[in-house]
């Protein structure tokens, strides 16, 4: 009787415990469902925040590249803008010089006090120098 009785214990005690197994099975099952979900839900938090934060990040790109091209057409018409400056100066600068040596001939100041760079040596003044 021992015997049919031990049997019958590590029976009653294998049913138990397969039934425990079972609910601990489907126990994790329903947690690894709750975490998967919540896995899920990370993602698509994460995913959300990542696609807001390219938008923004475009977006900067693009008023950057904006700003960048509005800035060179205004460099390059000033810098246009000065080249004609230049010119103008330039001219005028001729102009002067063609004033000055039309007048030097008849200038009562002494001829050694003017210094003229020597690429724009009157001529008249040269011949006088030499006689």
């Amino acid at each position: 009787m021992t015997i049919s009785f031990l049997i019958v214990e590590d029976l009653i005690k294998g049913l138990l415990d397969r039934k425990s197994y079972c609910r601990n099975l489907c126990a994790s099952d329903t947690e690894r469902a709750a975490q998967r979900d919540e896995e899920e839900e990370r993602r698509k938090r994460r995913r959300e925040k990542n696609k807001v934060a390219a938008a923004r990040c475009r977006n900067k790109k693009k008023e950057r590249t904006d700003y960048l091209q509005k800035e060179s057409e205004r460099l390059e018409m000033l810098n246009s803008d000065l080249k004609a400056q230049i010119e103008e100066l330039k001219l005028e600068r001729q102009q002067l010089i063609l004033m000055l040596n039309r007048h030097r001939p008849t200038c009562i100041v002494r001829t050694d006090s003017v210094k003229t760079p020597e690429s724009e040596v009157n001529p008249l003044l040269q011949q006088l120098e030499a006689k």
